[in-house]
């Protein structure tokens, strides 16, 4: 079976190709910072990194701004739910007194009523005070608008509740005793005199009475329509037994009693129902009304409650997810500025750093004599291109300067030398001149021996005068 060979790339020479790639990039890296000046890489440098702080600062400012509105704003959705629920409890006070007065039609409930009902309207003003969104303004302004309905009829219903009491308190408390009264003196006379079917009659009619009050009693407490339905019952029948008890009576005292009791039963009996059509009104000015206003303010109310708190359940996690996307931002930026400020503190050190120690070596061989080295960073356009041709310049005038050197040497060498021959040449002349004069006197003597004598002190001194010159001869040579 034959193996299916395929080509693979080798590890090795991928890890090689990617430093390789790495180098190359580092070193256009370092070639294209070699061309700027120092100074623009260090102020480039530090304005990066300045550049990368000023965003992390201005990420912070801007969360801490978002924070911040964030916190402001929560708080005040805190203190509106604080207010409204101050003005939930006021309201509730305000609806548990109503129902207290109904009950009782006290003044202190009443006055309760109304102290509750300002001061729930006084923190409906306070509450909207502290909001701006439109849809929960909206929701207070109707609530401060039904309050005031709210008030309104209640006021309605004590002025009602007031005229029920005055003609109970003025009419049918008086009148039903006093109907009381007459059918009972009316019974005592047909006793006394004798007459059973008189005092049977009042008997019922003022059987009917009693009937008639204590339901009309149980119907001023329940305002049910049954207990008005008995209380007119009773009065048909008391009605029907008056007049009859009025027909049958023949004694004049007992007859003015009788019409009396007529007259009194039709009043209480009108009475009662002007009573019954107060109450009417008032209960429907509860049931219609209060009744259904003070549910709808409640709604509101926790409408309201329920709005903030889903503003608050809104914000509240937005507001973490914002932090913590903010703490990411700059953790993320803050590791890229320190990386890329090693980079970059990297990048301007080792193209500082390392050419000024080739700089430093290539003057120390200078120093040394050494005047064949490649002054290194020439071409460079910085700061240390601009000392390379410094350097170079040192190296060149070195050069020239042992090359004018060898020049003075050779100059010298050839000085003296021309020096030397012109003296032997100035001594070999002047040797010549005085051999020649010497020769001219000698071949003379035989002809002036007449004069030698003469002539001695002459050739003594000419002798003495080369013997001078021969032996400056001898000294410059």
């Amino acid at each position: 079976m034959k193996m299916k060979h395929t080509d693979a790339a080798d590890p090795s020479s991928l890890n090689e190709g990617k430093a390789k790639t790495s180098f190359s990039s580092a070193s256009n890296l370092l070639g294209f910072m070699s061309n700027l000046k120092i100074s623009t890489r260090v102020f480039g440098g530090f304005g990066l990194i300045l550049v990368m702080l000023t965003v992390i600062g201005v990420l912070s400012i801007y969360s801490l701004n978002f924070a911040n509105e964030t916190f402001s704003e929560y708080r005040t959705l805190a203190r509106q739910a604080n207010a409204i629920g101050r003005v939930q409890a006021n309201l509730l006070m305000t609806r548990m007194n109503v129902k207290d007065f109904i009950i009782t039609k006290s003044e202190k409930d009443r006055d309760e009523v109304f102290h509750f009902e300002e001061k729930t309207a006084a923190l409906i003003d306070d509450a909207l005070t502290l909001v701006v969104d439109p849809e929960r303004r909206t929701l207070l302004e109707g609530m401060k608008g039904r309050m005031a309905e709210y008030k309104g009829h209640f006021e309605n219903v004590v002025a009602l509740n007031d005229q029920r009491n005055e003609i109970v308190n003025s009419t049918l408390n008086v009148i039903g005793p006093q109907i009381e009264k007459d059918l009972t003196a009316i019974m005592e006379s047909a006793y006394r005199d004798g007459d059973a079917e008189a005092a049977f009659t009042a008997g019922m009619v003022l059987r009917n009475l009693l009937l008639a009050r204590l339901y009309a009693t149980k119907f001023l407490v329940d305002n049910k329509q049954e207990s008005y339905d008995r209380v007119m019952k009773e009065f048909g029948e008391l009605t029907e037994l008056s007049d009859d008890l009025l027909a049958s009576l023949q004694n004049p005292r007992r007859r003015q009693l009788a019409t009396a009791v007529v007259e009194n039963v039709a009043i209480y009996e009108a009475s009662f129902d002007e009573v019954n059509g107060i109450i009417n009104q008032r209960n429907a000015v509860i049931r219609e009304q209060l009744d259904k206003i003070g549910p709808e303010v409640a709604k509101a109310i926790e409408d309201y409650k329920l709005s903030v708190k889903s503003r608050q359940d809104q914000i509240g996690p937005e507001a973490t997810a914002a932090m913590e996307q903010a703490e990411v931002t700059d953790a993320l930026i803050s590791v890229i500025s320190l990386a890329l400020g090693v980079a970059i503190a990297w990048v301007i050190g080792m193209g500082i750093s390392r050419p000024i120690n080739r700089m430093t070596a290539a003057m120390t061989e200078l120093a040394k004599g050494n005047k064949t080295l490649e002054v290194p960073a020439l071409g460079q356009k910085d700061e240390i291109g601009a000392m390379a041709e410094a350097v170079q310049v040192f190296k060149e005038n070195a050069i020239e300067m042992d090359r004018l050197a060898e020049e003075r040497v050779e100059q010298e060498k050839k000085a003296e030398a021309e020096k030397r021959q012109a003296m032997n040449q100035l001594a070999d002349d002047f040797e010549a001149s005085v051999k020649q004069v010497v020769d001219s006197v000698s071949s003379a003597s035989n002809e002036i021996k007449t004069s030698a004598q003469n002539l001695t002190s002459a050739a003594e001194d000419a002798t003495s005068k080369s013997t001078a010159v021969a032996a400056a001869a001898e000294q410059a040579t």
